[in-house]
């Protein structure tokens, strides 16, 4: 964020932080970009990079598989994919969803409702409308 609204320059970032992705949401200068890459069908673990830039955020991380392709200790490998479960609980969409929600909100103009029965049925129908 301080890149974004106080330096302002063009920055590329390789991340997989869905906080940083979500951030083209909420500032029109960021945008997603990721890298595809096939993986092999031919029953193998392996994996083309294909140096095609698509917009949008990778939904999918690669780097369990490239580190079984460079055979790092298969302890190592099993721990990162029983982390990648826990995590994988988070979903783009539902995110994105949030943030909508969250920038109907913040708009709402609470200050101008002279009663809290007002504000109180301003936010409930914000949350019939999810």
């Amino acid at each position: 964020e301080h890149i974004v609204q106080k330096i302002g320059c063009t920055t590329v970032f390789a991340t997989h932080f869905h906080e940083l992705t979500a951030m083209e949401e909420t500032h029109r200068e960021v945008k997603n970009c990721h890298v595809t890459a096939k993986r092999a069908t031919d029953g193998t673990n392996g994996l083309s990079f294909m140096y095609e830039v698509r917009a949008g955020p990778c939904l999918e991380s690669f780097g369990i598989q490239v580190a079984e392709m460079a055979n790092v200790p298969s302890i190592v490998v099993s721990d990162a994919k029983r982390k990648a479960a826990e995590l994988e609980n988070f979903d783009y969409k539902r995110r994105k969803s949030t943030d909508t929600f969250m920038n109907k909100f913040k708009a709402l103009p609470l200050n101008s409702f002279s009663t809290i029965e007002e504000k109180k049925n301003a936010v409930m129908n914000l949350l019939r409308q999810q």
